[in-house]
């Protein structure tokens, strides 16, 4: 069954360009990832912060959580730390995940 990750991020402006930047790395990172559907990203501003909303859907559990895994790996190559990078910045992420539903 399709899982459907759904993360908001919610940014300060003053971080939106450091923000901007790696998300650029990580969409592309993803992107070429196997059994990954579809990626969608979507953005307004709100109360002087900006809300970004990201949706890759994955072919299944599986694919998800080996997905998972390999940006972890990913993250660890590049001495990126997601972490301190959200708050060092003021970004703030929640995640759910979706069962296809039709």
């Amino acid at each position: 069954m399709h899982k459907a990750v759904v993360d908001q991020f919610v940014i300060p402006i003053e971080s939106k360009e450091e923000f901007s930047q790696r998300g650029s790395i990580t969409r592309s990172f993803i992107l070429t990832l196997p059994e990954l559907l579809n990626f969608s990203a979507y953005s307004r501003e709100k109360e002087g912060k900006i809300h970004n909303l990201t949706i890759a859907v994955w072919k299944d559990e599986n694919a998800m959580a080996n997905a998972g895994k390999a940006i972890v790996d990913a993250y660890r190559e590049q001495g990126f730390d997601r972490d301190h990078f959200f708050k060092e910045l003021g970004i703030s992420l929640e995640r759910i995940v979706y069962d296809k539903a039709i």
